[in-house]
């Protein structure tokens, strides 16, 4: 996780100004899931 700078909503979208680099993804809904699972790994399970 890290901060990023959100600028206007774009109808559905929202504009990221500053944080990001060219085609890095973002998790948008389910991040509960993804960070069980990442613990998972990491715990060996």
């Amino acid at each position: 996780e890290r901060p990023v700078k959100l600028g206007p909503v774009l109808g559905d979208s929202i504009q990221v100004l500053a944080g990001l680099k060219p085609g890095e993804r973002v998790v948008t809904a389910g991040s509960f899931f993804l960070r069980a699972e990442a613990g998972r790994s990491r715990s060996g399970g």
